[in-house]
């Protein structure tokens, strides 16, 4: 990991935001937090944002000022237990510290995503990436290839082996998590130039979903009128012990993380509707496999 990076995990976002709770509850400012537990505001800043951890003394500090109760003590010592504790780094981590392509902002992503419980997905025009094909993956990045970046050969080759360790980590996770894709039929319309890929791309889906049980998909039809978010790529993570966070993607830059409750709620309302009016998994599968057939 980038040392200059701060390594926002679930257990620092859950503990910085349930002492954010504590503190508006009390009606206290962050320098006065700092002040009883001889810390500095930028180091409660940070905490509070879920970019460092504290020591045990430190935290219980904060605590005692902030008249925590024994039953919310006991609980965010032990969220903060797992705050400073190292992970194994995933494939996909391990990886990433091999290459120079991911921004930060995406690494903390990859971060989250490796200690989710739960993953959903939203895409509008194109196939999520948990189960993007290898060459479906490098038809898009050669896309942007002398547009997003400078021209590079090596450079798609790298960028689409970051993406399928990504991937992996994802879809093979232990214990697996679960995973919600949702897309509408667009993704799967095809051009002549790339029929062939959209074939490979078709029997790589077919063969993760005979594979893998814990992962569901569901298309919407493009052109349905009940689709609150047409033109959007969205998603959720969501954990064991933490509150679920959001992202809202861009075609270009880092994609927009929402924390806030009323934030994440609004996303996870879209998700519901976006599933009750897509086809069921079996039906999405049904519908992939005639459509593979038909290429």
């Amino acid at each position: 990991m980038d040392s200059k990076v701060a390594r926002q995990t679930s257990a620092r976002l859950g503990l910085g935001g349930e002492l954010q709770r504590l503190r508006k509850r009390k009606g206290v400012t962050q320098g006065a937090v700092a002040q009883a537990a001889g810390l500095t505001r930028d180091r409660i800043s940070k905490l509070e944002s879920g970019k460092t951890s504290l020591s045990a003394d430190e935290i219980a500090a904060i605590l005692t000022f902030l008249d925590a109760s024994a039953e919310e003590a006991t609980a965010l010592h032990e969220l903060a237990d797992r705050a400073r504790k190292r992970r194994r780094l995933t494939r996909a981590e391990s990886a990433r510290k091999h290459t120079a392509l991911i921004p930060p902002e995406h690494r903390r992503r990859i971060d989250m995503e490796s200690e989710a419980t739960a993953i959903w997905s939203y895409n509008a025009g194109l196939l999520p990436l948990e189960i993007q094909s290898p060459d479906y993956m490098r038809m898009l990045l050669t896309a942007g290839d002398g547009v997003f970046w400078p021209p590079s050969e090596d450079g798609i080759a790298n960028r689409v082996k970051a993406r399928l360790d990504r991937q992996n980590s994802i879809l093979r996770s232990v214990p697996p998590k679960s995973l919600r894709l949702i897309f509408s039929e667009e993704a799967l319309l095809t051009h002549r130039s790339t029929s062939e890929i959209m074939k490979g791309q078709l029997a790589y889906i077919v063969g993760l979903a005979e594979e893998l049980p814990n992962l569901s998909m569901h298309m919407i039809e493009t052109a349905d009128p009940r689709n609150p978010a047409r033109d959007g790529a969205l998603s959720v993570l969501e954990f064991s012990g933490a509150a679920r966070i959001a992202f809202t993607q861009v075609v270009y830059g880092a994609s927009q993380c929402l924390r806030k409750k009323t934030d994440t709620d609004a996303i996870m309302r879209v998700m519901d509707r976006l599933r009750e009016i897509a086809y069921s998994p079996t039906e999405t599968l049904e519908l992939i496999r005639k459509k593979l057939q038909e290429l």
